[in-house]
């Protein structure tokens, strides 16, 4: 389980939100963690608990709901639908919380499978999103342009990733593509496994067996039985390459294992 302190932050790094117009209202500060949940469920239950901490100065009320979703190259996306749905089978208490300056709101997930469930991962996001109280009426906004402001009303996901029976990643680099004009490598990685994996990718640029550069390429989530380009940025120290043919190698790093990877590409 990854420590829950590594995960919470405060809503300034908040990675969702919707803008509405509102004059000179204060914004709640709060922080949720962990961020990311891995469980292995044991005779088909697995447990967490999020926590919720008001760090404002003024009581903070949100609803708590799920939804299923993805990653893509574009990143995290919500869907409405997912064969690795795991809302029908989750449980979340309460669905809504209203937490005092200062305090803590502990939201108790439960997730139950049924014994028929097919091995592999189930997925869901859990949301916190913020409850405002009614937007004002046009006489009482009647402010000019300038003293108007911008309210954020975040919602916060935290990613819940359950594994059911034998569920493994399987991934495998399977092409490497040049960008020359914005100096990046899109690294084609397919996971053919029943589960995601959270891969760190180790990368190194050599030509006629020397070394020219290496890199390392933080945490991407590649979705099970999906495929998903690792963007690598070959000219991050400013060093332009020469064109010709070169070999990318390195290694893929999850929590299943590593796997090698060596591919063939032309810097034109």
């Amino acid at each position: 389980m990854i420590k829950p302190s590594r995960w919470f932050f405060p809503l300034s790094a908040a990675v969702l939100s919707a803008l509405t117009w509102f004059p000179g209202m204060a914004q709640a500060q709060v922080r949720v963690g962990p961020m990311l949940i891995q469980s292995q469920a044991q005779r088909g239950q697995a447990q967490s608990v999020i926590q919720i901490t008001n760090l404002g100065n003024e009581p903070y009320r949100a609803r708590v709901y799920a939804s299923p979703f993805t990653y893509d190259d574009e990143g995290f996306k919500v869907v409405d639908a997912s064969a690795s749905d795991l809302t029908p089978y989750l449980l979340y208490a309460p669905r809504e919380v209203l937490i005092e300056p200062g305090q803590t709101q502990q939201v108790r997930l439960v997730a139950r499978l049924l014994p028929s469930a097919d091995a592999g991962e189930y997925r869901a996001v859990i949301f916190t999103e913020e409850l405002r109280a009614a937007a004002p009426t046009a006489d009482s906004t009647a402010t000019s342009a300038t003293t108007a402001q911008v309210r954020i009303v975040p919602r916060i996901g935290v990613v819940m990733f359950v594994r059911q029976g034998d569920a493994r990643s399987a991934i495998a680099a399977t092409a490497a593509r040049v960008d020359a004009a914005r100096q990046t490598i899109a690294l084609s990685v397919n996971n053919q496994g029943n589960a995601s994996a959270r891969a760190i990718t180790r990368w190194a640029l050599s030509q006629n067996g020397a070394s020219v550069q290496s890199g390392e390429v933080s945490e991407t989530t590649i979705i099970a039985g999906e495929q998903r380009n690792i963007r690598i940025n070959y000219g991050a120290n400013g060093q332009a390459l020469r064109p010709g043919a070169y070999v990318l190698s390195g290694e893929l790093t999850s929590g299943d294992g590593t796997i090698p990877f060596s591919l063939n590409v032309t810097i034109p």
